[in-house]
């Protein structure tokens, strides 16, 4: 009887979790950080009328690495509920100043234990966005006209693009002959190639539609031919 008296204990706490994932989170999924601002800011919110979190912010690099290449301030907040607060984002080392960088910022929401539980339980989830460095020299660049210039090219069962663009470039979708690609990566590095499995052999006169993300989030069609 102890044992299912703790199972659904538990199962009520874990109701709890799934339905306050929509009441805390980012305002943004980037932050465009430009080199002549001293430092750039987005907003948590917590929506939910019963709950305060702790928010711990941090950096990293592309391979998941903790960096101090940017810092957030505060590192550490308490979130009340129903209210939102601005994080801000401050550069802390020298970067190229001829094409993008990207890390990514890291924001953990953390819910408080309920000490009249018996079995105390804390959950916590992160979110994960994007920082994208934008140097000054490309501030006033065509980022459309560059992702246009993308070069794509057959390569056994692989599909080959080269970005010779100095621009991080965000993708969300891929279709070949309206066939969507599943295996996609988020991302086409500056002055770079990138392999994508198509697994299927390519007979260099596929079309290509390409759904990026811009510096707003929102998803935009660009159609390309081998």
């Amino acid at each position: 009887m102890k044992f299912k008296k703790t199972l659904l204990g538990l199962g009520l706490i874990f109701s709890s979790i799934t339905s306050s994932f929509a009441g805390f989170g980012l305002e943004t999924t980037r932050v465009v950080y430009n080199e002549t601002n001293k430092n750039e800011g987005f907003v948590a919110f917590n929506s939910d009328k019963n709950t305060n979190y702790l928010l711990q912010s941090w950096v990293e690099d592309l391979n998941g690495k903790l960096t101090q290449d940017f810092v957030i301030t505060p590192p550490l907040i308490k979130l009340m509920s129903q209210q939102k607060n601005t994080l801000q984002v401050t550069k802390n080392t020298t970067l190229p100043n001829d094409i993008e960088s990207m890390y990514w910022i890291n924001v953990k929401f953390v819910a408080p234990s309920n000490e009249n539980l018996e079995n105390v339980l804390r959950y916590s989830m992160t979110n994960r966005i994007k920082l994208i460095y934008r140097p000054q020299s490309l501030k006033n660049d065509n980022i459309e006209k560059e992702i246009k210039e993308l070069k794509w090219s057959p390569k056994n069962n692989n599909l080959v693009v080269s970005n010779s663009s100095p621009y991080f470039i965000n993708i969300s979708k891929l279709f070949i002959d309206g066939r969507e690609i599943e295996q996609l990566p988020s991302f086409l590095p500056p002055k770079s190639e990138t392999t994508i499995s198509v697994n299927k052999t390519l007979s260099g006169k596929e079309k290509i539609k390409l759904f990026y993300i811009d510096d707003f989030g929102k998803n935009l069609p660009m159609e390309f031919e081998l």
